[in-house]
């Protein structure tokens, strides 16, 4: 019987320009960062092309193979 954690499906997504393999599936953005080790102030965008869209901290979104991240000093809790 195989167990939940062998079971889990992997992502490969990239933050900036490095190759990242993580957990797929429903991610909190706060997990995600951590997941990606980016520093909780960062604010964290999903790329598409040349758009970026912001992700709040207590999003969540569908991590999935191919996904694009770019991390940037800033935000935090003021």
């Amino acid at each position: 019987m195989e167990t939940r954690a062998t079971q889990q499906r992997m992502a490969h997504i990239k933050l900036g320009t490095e190759e990242i393999e993580i957990p797929a599936g429903p991610t909190v953005v706060s997990v995600l960062k951590h997941e990606l080790g980016v520093e909780p102030a960062f604010v964290l965008y999903l790329a598409h092309g040349q758009e970026r869209q912001v992700l709040g901290d207590t999003e969540t979104i569908e991590v999935e193979s191919g996904l694009h991240f770019e991390a940037v000093p800033g935000g935090g809790v003021s």
